[in-house]
């Protein structure tokens, strides 16, 4: 189910033709991510067509987390990538791909709401793979949606509500069951820190690939607590994950890869 919360303050991003619709998963019209694939497929447009709540919410921060998942069974070394030039208007457009983890997430951010009631759907930018197979079969998967209004409201789409608005890159060959995200074998638990000095100190010192930086629903991140944990990031090859907790629930996270930040520069909702 979509929830919605009223949160506070977070860390956010960091960094952050002729198309036929030729894929065998073709969107609806209403459909919250809509895809154009190209005739040689290898890319496709990524569209955005916002529901009623994320207009009325005031969304001013997107972030969209994909699995890229090769149904073939048999495709070696899949690049992914994502052409942002559709969305340059936005203060932010950036993304970022996790090989290892075959993850692609897309960030959009703004000072000002990201759509409006007169735009019924917004191109985001266009989605590209590569490989030296000649025969593939390649799905990319919406996993989750996150937004972040204004006035610090949250909102999310999960797995089950995305699962019909996968795009597939096919040419020739057999298909296999693919594997599902979440099948495959736990990664170590990352540890976990409630303040900026352990998790830079795990960062610099520490063999950990990722640290999760553990925030209470009652309170914020300071401007100087973000950039001393951005600095101790930024070109390692690890990761920081910023989880916001009521209690024992968890409200909502955001993962960063120090490998992947092309900017020091940091937003605050």
């Amino acid at each position: 189910m979509k929830r919605i919360k009223r949160l506070i303050p977070l860390l956010l991003l960091v960094i952050f033709g002729y198309c036929m619709p030729v894929s065998a998963e073709e969107t609806k019209d209403d459909s919250l991510i809509q895809w154009k694939t190209d005739e040689e497929q290898v890319s496709a447009e990524l569209t955005l067509r916002p529901d009623k709540d994320m207009v009325d919410s005031g969304a001013a921060a997107l972030q969209i987390t994909m699995q890229v998942m090769d149904t073939s069974g048999n495709t070696p070394g899949v690049t992914v990538t994502f052409d942002e030039t559709a969305a340059a208007s936005y203060r932010i457009a950036d993304y970022t791909y996790n090989q290892e983890k075959k993850e692609l997430n897309i960030f959009l951010s703004d000072t000002k709401p990201l759509f409006d009631e007169e735009e019924q759907s917004y191109v985001i930018g266009t989605v590209q793979i590569s490989t030296e197979a000649e025969d593939y079969e390649i799905s990319i998967v919406p996993l989750s949606v996150k937004t972040v209004s204004q006035s610090r409201q949250t909102e999310e789409w999960e797995a089950q509500e995305l699962q019909d608005m996968k795009v597939t890159f096919s040419k020739g060959g057999e298909t296999v069951e693919p594997e599902k995200p979440g099948d495959s074998v736990s990664p170590e638990t990352p540890p976990v820190f409630d303040n900026a000095s352990d998790v830079v100190n795990e960062l610099y010192k520490g063999s950990a690939s990722e640290v999760v930086y553990q925030i209470g629903a009652d309170g914020s991140l300071s401007k100087e607590e973000q950039k001393v944990v951005f600095e101790a990031l930024k070109g390692k090859d690890k990761a920081v994950t910023f989880a916001v907790k009521d209690g024992e629930r968890l409200l909502y996270s955001f993962t960063f890869r120090g490998d992947q930040l092309d900017y020091e520069y940091i937003a605050v909702i």
